[in-house]
């Protein structure tokens, strides 16, 4: 797996509000008490930051759009 696809996978992970529960949840498991205002506070920022981040990234072409591509190659 190279660094771009690390990556994608990693922020498409942390647009998952149950990532977000889950590392307060572990924060809490450890030792570290967060009440559930704050809790909530951290998820929406989280996901306000990877959206911010997605709004600037790449998407994935869709299958049409490799198909195309490649039929254009193709008739080179």
């Amino acid at each position: 797996m190279n660094w771009k696809t690390a990556l994608n996978w990693l922020l498409d992970r942390l647009s998952e509000t149950s990532t977000w529960r889950g590392i307060v949840l572990t924060l809490t498991g450890v030792g570290i008490y967060i009440d559930p205002q704050r809790a909530a506070t951290i998820t929406a920022a989280g996901l306000a930051i990877v959206g911010v981040i997605n709004i600037f990234r790449k998407g994935s072409p869709t299958k049409d759009e490799v198909a195309k591509a490649l039929a254009a190659k193709q008739d080179k």
